[in-house]
């Protein structure tokens, strides 16, 4: 809303400029008649008179006030007596106005009638005036004192909004009603005392005046109250507006439950301690405060949109247990805050929750299902982001320009990755989709220009424009089996591609898909039949030193299909398919067409914590090496076995390290680590052998391979030790591995967080 008045102001001087032109240019026609009144300008000084009401005008050419053309011309104003009212509009954007003079035949001043009048500094109002109408007065930039008589029963919306230089105004007793925003960014106001009589006040009314420190209620009055300068409800169950000079430690009653909108908004206090009866934080509460660190109680169910955005010193914010989202805008632009627990109830982190903040690594929890659009946009430094099974959507732009991040895992119940989510994320080597996948978004990885390897283990079925435009490392791409389109320049500019492999299913290739590929050399087309494509979709590739391959059978309808006859066409004789046996355990490659006799090779892959076992057709074991390599003479289907790696992972000498052991297991916090190859803890050489856990580097992962916890190195220190202590409580519930490196040998064990 705030952002809008600015918006506003910026299209206001525009329009401003263009009267102050037509003031210049019709300088020579200063007098005429506008209703039953006439008016002339004459040495500086606007004068109209007359008898009865001014007409009402409106800011554009055929209505607008007739002395408004001649803004330059004068800079005083004369209203003489028998007038009985000022038309809306009447005095808008006259920015060289200093004094106006009104008489008491006045009884009414329309809307909007002094806005923009930048230079008046001064006026006295009629005591026939009742109602101080919307924005009257707004925008009335140099404007420091004004009376407002004894019979005022309202102040309008924005009535004195943008008054910057105003230092002080008194509130008559017969006021009821102040408007929205009625005195927004009165920067010169100190104090402001709200009488008994007011029975409304209007959303923001108060919000930005900078100096403003104190804001005070008269007693009795039945619907507001004040403590310690500060606006409530009457029962003080919801805090309206913390003045924005109001300095120190501030202690949030135990009445209060809700926090209004903009509450604290510019709030230059030192902390705000939070009262456990907190529920609810409104939308854009505390925007632009000076605060550093924030502990949210956990009676806090609801944190509404912005309500910590732009909060540029912010280091460390606690949230409360049972926060089920994280709104929209939440965290945005909080370049201090570098990392934050999001609490496991979480469900959804909605659209730009921490656009541009300061994070460099985050762990989401497991539950979580959306992650909105914008979420994590241009967070330069953000690092490292693990991705819980649950997680089903992730929005558009969710990580663009994430320049730092460098790994990913899309994990399995992800449905869509939308458009542009990782898009210049210039720092990623590579990125696994392990999911349910559908659609890869327009643009969705546009100019990771480190990404070398793609693998996607989904049935994607749609690869939208422009995908993976710009990849420039990437050098192989495997369309996933389910694909039926990829979009216009999914793959264009991949100038280290030189493979690709597109499946039977592939319906539609789109303009320019693979263009400037320049060193493509190889393309296998498991699709019987050729699919019709424009001749762009391999602009600027070699096609004549670039050999398609394509099922034996298919060789005639490719050698007379457009574009695709142009190829250096071989017909594979027999198809190799690979896959995993649990693609959260690792992946294979190999996926090929081959020609009789050819030698075919397959390699497994595994995660972190999981390795390799063997390889099976039909389920029966067919081979334990890695990578596999065999002769073709048939179709093969085979499947890649993983299992957990909760043994010893590099073996050290049989005789040290295989004794090592970990307990409590589960546990909820402390470990220890120890060798229990020694006899005593209390004499750990009386067995004549050296325990290696004193030489040690402890790492602990999740189930992904991400390191989660600070690397614990022991160093030697003579004195054999045979048990250590971890601490990891700070982790939330899971699977974990604790990872011991020494000079003999790794040792990597299983640990269950409760």
């Amino acid at each position: 809303m705030l952002n809008q008045m600015f918006k506003n102001m910026k299209q206001n001087l525009t329009i401003l400029t263009l009267a102050m032109l037509l003031g210049v240019a019709s300088a020579f026609a200063q007098g005429g008649t506008t209703g039953p009144l006439t008016w002339n300008i004459d040495n500086g000084t606007l004068t109209i008179s007359g008898e009865g009401a001014m007409p009402d005008y409106e800011w554009d050419n055929n209505n607008r006030a007739p002395w408004c053309a001649y803004v330059m011309s004068f800079n005083n104003a004369v209203i003489e007596n028998g007038v009985t009212n000022i038309g809306n509009m009447a005095f808008q954007y006259c920015t060289f106005l200093n004094s106006i003079t009104i008489p008491s035949s006045v009884t009414d001043i329309g809307i909007q009638s002094f806005y923009g009048c930048y230079g008046l500094n001064s006026i006295t109002i009629p005591n026939g005036i009742t109602h101080i109408k919307d924005g009257t007065f707004a925008s009335c930039q140099s404007l420091t004192s004004i009376t407002l008589p004894g019979g005022i029963t309202s102040i309008g919306e924005s009535a004195f909004a943008w008054c910057f230089a105003l230092k002080s105004i008194t509130i008559p007793s017969s006021v009821t009603t102040i408007g929205n925003e009625a005195f927004t960014c009165c920067h010169g106001l100190t104090s402001i005392t709200v009488p008994s009589s007011v029975l409304t006040i209007g959303d923001h009314a108060f919000l930005y005046c900078l100096t403003l420190v104190s804001l005070n209620v008269e007693s009795g009055n039945p619907n507001y109250a004040s403590e310690d300068g500060v606006l409530f409800n009457k029962d003080k169950t919801n805090i309206i507006t913390c003045p924005v000079g109001k300095t120190g430690d501030y202690v949030i009653p135990n009445s209060v439950t809700t926090i209004g909108e903009w509450a604290f908004l510019s709030s230059t206090l030192s902390s705000i301690t939070f009262s456990d009866g907190v529920q609810s934080i409104g939308d854009w509460a505390f925007q632009w405060s000076a605060l550093t660190s924030i502990t949210l109680p956990n009676s806090v169910t609801s944190i509404g949109v912005g309500a910590f955005s732009d909060c540029q010193t912010l280091t460390s914010i606690t949230l409360p247990n049972d926060l089920t989202s994280i709104s929209e805008c939440a965290f945005q632009y909080c370049s201090s805050l570098v990392s934050i627990t999001i609490p496991n109830k979480v469900k959804t982190i909605e659209n730009a929750a921490f656009n541009r903040s300061g994070l460099i690594s985050i762990i989401l929890p497991n539950g979580l299902t959306t992650i909105g659009n914008n979420v994590f946009y241009e967070c330069y430094a953000l690092t490292s982001i693990t991705v819980p099974d649950s997680l089903t959507t992730i929005g558009s732009q969710a990580f663009n320009r994430c320049l730092a991040l460098t790994s990913i895992i899309i994990l399995n119940n992800v449905t869509t990755i939308g458009y542009s989510a990782f898009s210049f994320c210039t720092s990623i080597p590579s990125i696994t989709i392990l999911s349910d996948v559908v659609n890869i978004g327009d643009g969705a990885f546009y100019n990771c220009h480190q990404l070398a390897s793609v693998t996607i283990l989904s049935e994607v079925a749609t690869i939208g424009t422009m995908a993976f435009l710009g990849c420039s490392k990437l050098t192989s791409i495997t369309i996933p089996s389910g694909a039926t389109t990829i979009g216009d320049q999914a793959f264009s500019s991949c100038d280290k591609l030189t493979s690709i492999t597109l499946p039977s299913g592939v319906t539609a290739i789109e303009s320019k898909a693979f263009s400037y590929c320049k060193r493509l050399t190889s393309i296998t087309n498991l699709n019987p039949v050729p699919i019709d494509i424009d001749a762009d979709v391999f602009c600027e590739v070699g096609i004549d030193f670039c050999t398609l391959k394509v099922p034996i059978d298919a060789v005639s309808a490719y050698k007379d299909a457009a574009v695709w006859k142009d190829f250096n066409i071989v017909g594979g004789d027999y198809l190799v398919k690979v896959s995993a046996d649990n693609a959260e355990y690792g992946y294979a490659t190999g996926y090929e067409l081959y020609q009789a006799n050819d030698t075919a090779t397959v390699k497994a892959i595994a995660y972190n914590n999981y390795q390799f076992v063997s390889w099976t057709k039909d389920g029966i074991e067919i081979s334990t090496d890695n990578p596999y390599r065999f002769i073709v003479t048939e179709d093969m289907e085979l499947v890649a076995n993983f299992e957990e790696s909760v043994g010893i992972v590099a073996p050290p000498s049989p005789s040290k390290g295989e004794d090592v052991r970990i307990y409590p297991n589960p546990t909820t916090g402390l470990l220890t680590i120890c060798d229990m190859r020694c006899a005593t803890f209390d004499n750990p050489t009386s067995d004549n052998r050296t325990s290696h856990i004193g030489q040690s580097q402890i790492e602990i992962f999740d189930i992904m391979g991400c390191t989660v916890g600070a690397t614990l190195t022991v160093a030697p220190d003579g004195t054999h030790q045979s048990q250590i202590t971890m601490d990891i409580s700070h982790l939330p519930a899971g699977i974990y591995f604790v990872r011991i490196q020494t000079e003999n040998g790794t040792v990597t064990r299983k640990v269950v967080k409760e």
